[in-house]
């Protein structure tokens, strides 16, 4: 209702709040009645509003419905108001829309009438209860003078108003006093004063429903004559005291204190604050004014009028009322310490007043914290009341003190209040679960930091608020361009996709420990930290890589796999004394060139200079790193003088051993000769014999054994530069110096070169040990040992030699009884093919049968080597059983004639002309199984050969080979 007065963004939101597509709305109002200030309200504007809204809705928008019939004011009344309206709409036509004259449903035949402003307000009037005098406001908006006069006529009536707060209401009687300039009240002009004009004057007569009196001065013609421009029916009071008469009426308290009431209940409160006061009742006035202050604004002082209307109330012993006042007062804070004597002492009298909402609200507001209970936060009624109220410390204490059980179910209906609490215990995990719950974005994210920073020995509460985050995906999506948290879940879902893209800015945003942390969470080594941030887990990382790697050599190449040479040397130079020697040549040889600091002092310090030099410097053509190193060195074996001496040619020749990069070209000095020694000793020592002299034996046989490829024995040309020397140390001195450098090639060639010179113990070393591919097989066999040189013959490929150890081995029968075994089992580790064919060889010699070793002797000595191609063979056969004597006829008939025992000839002939098939053998296998059942780990073999011709005579034991050949 009163739809005029409303702006179209206001209509706007109170349709968004009840609901567009679920509600009709009836919209209704009068245009001419427009007098709110800032209002330019029109009906087509309202459907364009509605519009926007919900479309497809013209149809029934087409048109505006009018009430035409007024059921409040006589005849006369309305025709008047009817007159101002068509002058409105003659000279306004645009501005009042949709207003048609009225028809009024009674005649009283009250006359409106026109009577002296002066003359009236010079008698003595009573105004009654529905009686109203209605006054115009100036363009400021404040009271124009007329009003301080007729407030003192009518003794300050409650009913002295203006156009615009008598909106709404009607009296039996009104008087209109209104007061404006000349120009306002021609309309012809038509300023917008004046429509304003037109518009008030409208209201002011359509609020009576019996009488109109029109108060106008005498002077003011420019009104007269717009009255009379009306042309209406109006008649001039020229006896003031008709109007005495008329409206002079004796009003009680009672009917004052009526009125009152209809207009509280109306919402009228500044109005029956005013009858109330008329009618003595002050705890009604000062409720009603303070109902009217604070709609208003004023908080304040309506703060003031609730306190005196609730003083008023309970001297009357109307608690109840008293109550109320104090309800309506806990909406103007603050509460003031002296409200509660009085609050407590009518709240004794009726308890029961207020439901346990409002009680509990109450409190909350009088700061009363005691009169609450843990149950109202968890009832879902009372638990929103708490909502503003999360940081009051009595709250805090209340939740610190309740028990877990009691928390957990405050927490599902005030998530915030709870997750304030764990945030001061440090439980921060569950306080971002109820933070993110309650829709708290900002505190949720705070609290993921709190967690992050607090993370020193556990990172539980980091990975818990991650899970709290990952479950809410929409509250992620609302951070609106925070990265902590996406960054933070990244890390921990993917570290090493947010090292490769963010490790800075993660290590800079989260610390070392949780970036661990999330290492650790996500069970990757530690040596990614690396990843991160090179140097700041620099610590982090060492100690891993100590930890998976034995040597020092294995960390410096993976931190230069990582082209990270700062670290390398740092590490190297850090852990000079766990490095070995081998080590330390290593990491200054790699193709990378590191140069740990002070490298060439603990070079010195180990006696390494020479080894670092041939090894590194020269090899990679490090100038001033070799220079520098021999300067170092032969510091030590030179005297005073020629160092001197040295130090002036390597400033000399230094920038030409750069440009030409050979240092034989250098200048003749110490420093020169003890560079060539070290890059090619068998020229300098055979061209410059008595400057490396000076240099001595270990340095000479240290610089030999860096050198390489040699023309001749470079023992010999050893011996010959110096007897002193080298005349009483080993040959096999300079074989291990070979091997101790690492100089392969040379160890090789020289190991071969002196094959024969070595001992037997220096021969096998020079395999076991040194791992040279030398084939000492031979060697050995040629210095008689046949049993060490068979497995030395097989590993290295050479049959030939093995098989000739073997027959060395078996040549006799107390050898081959000896060595049979040995034999085999050297094949069968030599040659794993054959290691059936050997098993076979072995399960023949245990025939019980022959006690003599005769035939298998004359086998081994006279096809010795037949016998390694009867392995072959038999291999290739495959046969499982122990036939292996007619494979040997089948494929060596030339072992008759070597046969003494002529029953055994006839036998192998016989046997030769009937070929034996797969599962086919004699009764000494049957034996031989058996035995190899009862006795297989026999180390005592009696050599014998199988009688097969006795083994297939005899019906007996034909039929129980018979049957043992079908039971198999």
């Amino acid at each position: 209702d009163e739809v005029q007065d409303f702006s179209y963004a206001s209509l706007l939101l109170i349709c968004t709040i009840g609901g567009v597509k679920n509600l009709k709305w009836i919209f209704a109002g009068d245009t001419a009645q427009m007098i709110s200030p800032g209002c330019s309200f029109k009906f087509d504007g309202l459907k364009q509003t509605l519009l926007s809204l919900q479309a497809g809705i013209e149809s029934r928008l087409s048109k505006v419905s009018h009430l035409l019939v007024n059921y409040r004011t006589t005849r006369d009344i309305l025709l008047l108001g009817n007159s101002i309206l068509t002058v409105a709409k003659r000279h306004f036509p645009d501005q009042i829309a949709h207003s048609l004259p009225e028809i009024a449903m009674k005649d009283l035949g009250l006359k409106v009438r026109i009577c002296d402003f002066d003359d009236a307000t010079s008698l003595s009037v009573s105004f009654g209860h529905n009686q109203a005098l209605i006054h115009s406001e100036d363009s400021s908006g404040s009271s124009s003078d007329n009003v301080v006069t007729v407030r003192q006529w009518l003794n300050d009536h409650p009913f002295i108003l203006s156009a615009l707060d008598s909106k709404g209401l009607e009296f039996d009687d009104v008087v209109v006093a209104f007061e404006f300039g000349r120009t306002i009240w021609d309309v012809t002009r038509q300023k917008e004063e004046s429509l304003r004009m037109l518009r008030e004057l409208y209201v002011a007569v359509t609020r009576a429903k019996r009488r109109v009196v029109v108060l106008i001065k005498r002077k003011d013609i420019a009104m007269r004559s717009f009255f009379r421009g009306l042309g209406c029916d109006i008649e001039t009071i020229n006896d003031p005291k008709q109007l005495q008469v008329e409206f002079d009426c004796e009003t009680s308290a009672e009917t004052w204190y009526q009125k009152g009431v209809d207009l509280f209940e109306e919402g009228h409160f500044g109005l029956a604050a005013s009858c109330f006061a008329a009618a003595n009742n002050w705890g009604l006035s000062n409720w009603a004014k303070g109902k009217h202050l604070k709609s208003l604004g004023d908080r304040r002082e309506a703060a003031g009028a609730f306190r005196r209307a609730a003083r008023h109330f309970f001297e009357e012993l109307e608690y109840k009322r008293t109550l109320d006042v104090f309800q309506e007062l806990s909406y103007c804070p603050p509460w003031d310490e002296k409200d509660n004597l009085i609050f407590d002492a009518a709240q004794s009298e009726v308890p029961t007043h207020f439901d346990r909402h409002e009680t509990v609200r109450l409190s909350i507001v009088a700061d009363r914290f005691q009169n609450i209970e843990i149950r109202d936060l968890k009832d879902p009624d009372t638990s929103t009341l708490f909502a503003g109220h999360k940081d009051h410390p009595k709250l805090k204490n209340m939740i610190r003190k309740c028990t877990e059980d009691d928390r957990y179910e405050v927490s599902k209906l005030l998530p915030s209040i709870i997750a304030q609490y764990y945030l001061t215990v440090q439980n921060y995990s569950l306080a971002v679960e109820l933070y993110i719950r309650s829709k708290e974005i900002k505190l949720a994210i705070e609290s993921t930091k709190s967690a992050v920073d607090s993370a020193e020995l556990s990172d539980f509460h980091v990975r818990e608020s991650i899970k709290a985050w990952s479950q809410n995906i929409r509250s992620i999506r609302n951070l609106n361009g925070e990265s902590y948290i996406p960054l933070l879940i990244r890390m921990y879902s993917s570290p090493m996709e947010a090292a490769k893209s963010a490790g800075k800015k993660c290590l800079k945003t989260f610390g070392r420990r949780v970036v661990i942390f999330a290492l650790e969470y996500a069970n990757i080594e530690m040596a990614n930290l690396y990843d991160f941030h090179p140097t700041e887990f620099r610590t982090e990382v060492n100690i891993y890589l100590e930890s998976t790697n034995s040597r020092c050599i294995d960390i410096v190449k993976w931190y230069i796999d990582k082209h990270d040479y700062d670290n390398a040397n740092e590490y190297a130079q850090q852990h000079w004394k766990q490095i070995s020697n081998p080590e330390l040549l290593d990491i200054i040889s790699l193709d990378c060139k590191i140069r740990p600091g002070n490298v060439v002092r603990e070079l010195k310090r180990r006696k390494l200079v020479i080894d670092a030099i041939c090894r590194t410097f020269l090899p990679q053509l490090s100038f001033d790193d070799a220079i520098k190193a021999a300067e170092s060195e032969l510091g030590s074996i030179v005297k005073r003088g020629d160092a001197d001496k040295l130090s002036e040619a390597v400033k000399a020749n230094i920038q030409h051993c750069k440009n030409n990069r050979a240092f034989s070209e250098l200048h003749q000095s110490t420093l020169s000769s003890f560079l060539d020694l070290c890059r090619d000793p068998y020229f300098t020592i055979t061209t410059l014999k008595t400057t490396c002299a000076s240099f001595g034996k270990d340095h000479i046989l240290k610089a030999v054994s860096y050198g390489g490829p040699f023309r001749e024995d470079v023992w010999v040309f050893l011996s010959n530069f110096s007897t002193k020397y080298f005349k009483k140390t080993r040959k096999y001195h300079l074989l291990e110096a070979f091997h101790y450098v690492g100089n392969h090639e040379s160890a090789n060639w020289y190991a071969e070169l002196n094959i024969e010179n070595w001992t037997d113990k220096e021969l096998i070393d020079s395999v076991e040990i040194m791992r040279l591919p030398i084939a000492i097989g031979i060697e050995l066999l040629r210095r008689g040992m046949a049993v060490q040189a068979l497995p030395y013959a097989l590993n290295s490929g050479d049959e030939k030699t093995a098989i000739e150890a073997s027959i060395e081995m078996l040549k006799s029968p107390e050898a081959a009884e000896k060595n049979i075994v040995k034999v085999i089992s050297a094949w069968g580790d030599g040659r794993p093919d054959l290691l059936q064919s050997s098993r076979a060889l072995l399960k023949f010699t245990r025939d019980p049968n022959y006690d003599s070793c005769d035939e298998m002797t004359a086998l081994l000595i006279n096809f010795g080597p037949s016998v390694t191609a009867f392995l072959k063979i038999y291999a290739t056969q495959g046969n499982p059983d122990g036939s292996m004597l007619n494979l040997i006829v089948r494929h060596h008939l030339q072992l008759r004639e070597h046969i003494k025992r002529p029953r055994h000839y006839e036998e192998f002939e016989s046997a030769s002309n009937t070929p034996l098939q797969s599962g086919e053998g004699s009764q000494g296998n049957g034996h031989l199984n058996d035995q190899i059942a009862s006795n297989p780990s026999s180390s005592s073999i009696n050599c014998a050969v199988v009688p097969i011709g006795e083994a297939q005579t005899g019906k007996k034991k034909k039929k129980k080979n018979n049957k043992k050949k079908k039971n198999r």
